[in-house]
């Protein structure tokens, strides 16, 4: 008979809703910086044409470690959020993947550039492509990241739509919007998640 593990899985929390008090999460990025990677466009082709993405890919690491992929809005670049994670044994050819303009992620992207996004990349290398993997894991055993088709959970696009808070004071902030792996032209299909200050 199944365990219950299996039968009931533990739901996995949305990395867009942020890692609350997870110390281990800051840890494994400490020193890693963030690095623009594709600018918003009105799509992933006209973006990688017009700028310098695939060389910014080219120049990343290109042996072991993990990499994570967020998006923000191009006037608010430090309000990211991040939408991706891999384990891989060559981190720059899984980046230039990931830009291939006939790749399971431009859908994705195109969606996330015609919003005014950016696209950013961070990374840390390992010593083996089993350490890149073990790292990834570890991480997504814990967050459902958007970006990444998981058991139980279903890859999705997300965007950031800027509000504003009027009364005794004016807050501004994002709310995420969820769109499913289809994407619509149309607000209207869809769904509003979070509200992120």
């Amino acid at each position: 008979m199944p365990s219950d593990k299996r039968l009931f899985p533990t739901a996995k929390s949305k990395r867009e809703n942020g890692v609350g008090m997870n110390v281990s999460y800051g840890l494994v990025w400490r020193g890693c910086d963030w690095h623009p990677l594709v600018a918003p466009s009105p799509n992933l082709q006209k973006a990688l044409a017009q700028g310098p993405s695939l060389g910014i890919a080219e120049d990343l690491h290109p042996g072991p470690g993990f990499f994570e992929i967020a998006i923000a809005p191009k006037d608010k670049t430090t309000a990211r959020i991040e939408i991706y994670i891999e384990g891989t044994d060559n981190i720059r050819e899984s980046v230039k993947d990931m830009l291939n303009l006939k790749g399971k992620y431009k859908g994705f992207m195109d969606h996330a550039l015609k919003e005014k996004h950016c696209i950013w990349i961070r990374y840390k290398t390992t010593s083996n492509y089993d350490n890149a993997k073990k790292e990834a894991e570890k991480i997504l055993d814990k967050y459902d990241y958007a970006w990444v088709q998981q058991t139980h959970c279903s890859a999705r696009s997300l965007v950031m739509k800027p509000r504003i808070f009027c009364g005794c004071c004016c807050r501004t902030g994002f709310d995420i919007i969820e769109g499913g792996p289809k994407f619509s032209n149309t607000e209207s299909s869809f769904k509003r998640l979070v509200s992120r200050k």
